[in-house]
């Protein structure tokens, strides 16, 4: 797992001498340090401060852990640097060893970082910490005896830049303090060397408000913070990385890479049950709207049957319920006929079973039509005169049968 973008750092700080931790929270751009503590430690009592130290910091955090510090016979040193992979730097290294160790072990750690060139024509500077592999025996060993595991080791100085003020750190070097690219002696005290770096480190850390804290106390911690959340880190941390893995804290990758799978499959195979429960419920929904709509169709196609057999029953009715008839109408029409007057015109007739409704038109308009026409067979029951023009008359007649006797 990858140390950098992490939101909550425990920076530990080793010595012989004590035991210091620093923790980091990120707000915004900058880091918080959250709570910081030192916890004295005899010879040989390593583990011990260190639990107690943790304890003391509200213990170790599901967070980054780092430690930093001086390792046994340790040399650090800067250099120029080509742009190579990795593998091939550490190759490059082994020829620059003789010349900045007494005696290169045979088993050799290397930590490196690279800084780009500031100017064109200039190599790029790499800062170097090398030690026997033996240390890390030694750090496993006070590891395992506190029950702590760590996510990394780094060397303080290792992101130290070339215009950086001087640092003096007692704990890694005594007596002598790193300026510009060396090791300088320094007699004095570490908190008047470094009184430059507050300014410095304000603008990537908030540093607590009315709270006795001294960077220069834990400037180990804040030169390895403030490595870890440069931009140029992630370019740099495989060149970093030199933890045995059995000394780094399980962080269930594993499992959670399988819980993700697994997550994933179930997913899926919910996924494909409700598609295909979806596609059969689609199925029987369009079946039954396939039906509904065919069941319309019957419903209209039988009412419009029902109407037309009820119109012909109706008409079947109709005509089953007509008579006869008078076998002498004709006789009776023939007689009505002889009773209208010779100077009118019949323009409407409508005849039914009792009775005779007649429109007549007449040019003499002060012809009496009820006094001039006498039916033996129907009786006048109203007459209604309307006047059409100046020469025209119409009369509306309706008669009612009576039986007159011959």
């Amino acid at each position: 797992m990858r140390i950098s973008s992490r939101l909550v750092y425990q920076i530990v700080s080793f010595s012989p001498a004590a035991m210091r931790v620093c923790k980091f929270r990120k707000h915004g751009q900058k880091y918080r340090i959250v709570s910081w503590n030192t916890v004295p430690c005899e010879q040989g009592g390593e583990p011990a401060a260190l639990r107690k130290a943790l304890e003391e910091n509200g213990g170790q955090i599901p967070g980054c852990m780092v430690l930093t510090g001086a390792m046994e016979s340790g040399t650090f040193f800067t250099c120029p640097g080509a742009p190579l992979n990795v593998r091939a730097q550490k190759n490059a290294l082994e020829f620059e060893l003789p010349l900045h160790m007494l005696q290169v072990p045979s088993d050799c750690v290397v930590q490196f970082t690279r800084f780009p060139a500031q100017a064109e024509g200039e190599s790029d500077r790499l800062n170097v910490y090398a030690f026997d592999a033996v240390a890390i025996h030694h750090m496993a060993s006070f590891l395992t005896m506190a029950k702590v595991k760590t996510d990394e080791y780094i060397y303080p100085l290792l992101g130290i830049k070339h215009d950086d003020p001087p640092v003096c750190l007692p704990e890694i070097e005594s007596g002598f303090c790193w300026q510009h690219g060396e090791w300088v002696p320094y007699r004095g005290s570490a908190e008047e060397c470094n009184k430059q770096w507050a300014a410095v480190l304000e603008n990537d850390f908030e540093f607590p408000v009315g709270k006795d804290f001294s960077v220069s106390d834990y400037l180990a911690c804040l030169l390895v913070m403030r490595l870890i959340m440069s931009k140029g880190f992630p370019a740099n941390e495989p060149s970093v990385r030199i933890m045995p893995p059995k000394l780094r804290p399980s962080r269930c990758r594993s499992q959670v890479i399988i819980m993700i799978f697994l997550l994933l499959v179930l997913g899926l195979g919910w996924g494909y049950r409700t598609g295909i429960r979806a596609y059969h419920q689609y199925q029987q929904y369009s079946a039954l709207v396939a039906e509904r709509n065919a069941i319309r169709e019957k419903t209209k196609r039988i009412k419009a049957e029902l109407k037309n057999a009820d119109k012909i029953r109706k008409e079947l009715e109709k005509n089953s319920s007509i008579s006869a008839g008078d076998p002498v109408l004709l006789n009776k029409l023939y007689d009505l006929s002889l009773a209208l007057p010779e100077d009118s015109l019949v323009t409407s007739f409508r005849f039914t079973d009792g009775n005779c409704d007649l429109s007549i038109q007449t040019q003499n308009r002060n012809t009496d039509l009820s006094q001039r026409m006498h039916f033996p067979y129907w009786k006048i029951q109203r007459i209604q005169q309307r006047i059409v023009s100046d020469t025209v008359v119409t009369f509306t007649v309706s008669l009612t049968k009576t039986e007159v006797q011959q």
